[in-house]
This record gives C-alpha cells, structure tokens and sequence, in this order.
C-alpha cells in the first residue's frame, strides 16, 4: 500500500480539509492530533494518531467531507486518492464489501484496524 499513498507533514493550525470539499481523499493520522468540527454544533473532536478520515465520502456514502479537519499538533498523515483505491477495490470485491461495510458500522472517522 505504501506505494498508493503520499506522506504529507501539517503543521499546527494548518487545515487539512474542509467540511463540504470534495471527498476525494482518505487521510491516515500517523503521528500528532487533529481537531475534527461540523458546522452547527458547539465541542470539537480531537483525535490522535491511529483514525482515518475523510472515508465515508470517498467510499461514496456522503457525497463530500462532513467536517473540518485541522491539525492541533505537528501530524504526518498519509493520503490515499480515491481513484486509487476504487481502482484497487474493483479487484477485490469481496474486499470492497467488506471495507464499506466496515465504514458505515463505524459512521466514517474512526481507529484504523491495522
């Protein structure tokens, strides 16, 4: 997999999507914690290193990110491209099945299962 993704370091306060962007992108928190908010409602989320975002919109079950991400801490994420992974998923269907149902059990933006 590493080959499908690209490393990108964020600074502290620097935004790494938008609630309402395209969802074109899955992010992978690897080090550091970001701050995760949706319009209308008071608290952030804060997550650490070990979540994914940003999956339920590039696995085509929202049509666009449903929150704003920005990093609290110095973060390394890795970014998987959606056509990427469509691409690798329509190998394995059975694997496509099962990551999709995995997205929706855990409402998208969760601890990655590695």
């Amino acid at each position: 997999m590493p080959l499908l993704v690209e490393d990108v370091a964020f600074w502290p306060g620097e935004r790494i999507y938008t609630q309402y962007d395209e969802g074109n992108f899955i992010y992978f928190i690897r080090a550091g914690r970001v701050k995760i908010e949706v319009l209308g409602r008071r608290e952030a989320q804060i997550v650490d290193a070990g979540h994914s975002l940003g999956d339920m919109a590039v696995l085509d079950q929202v049509p666009h990110y449903c929150e704003s991400v920005t990093a609290e801490t110095h973060c390394w994420v890795r970014i998987l491209h959606k056509t990427l992974l469509h691409r690798s998923l329509s190998s394995f269907p059975e694997e496509e099945k099962r990551i999709v149902g995995a997205v929706q059990n855990k409402g998208g933006g969760g601890k990655d299962e590695e």
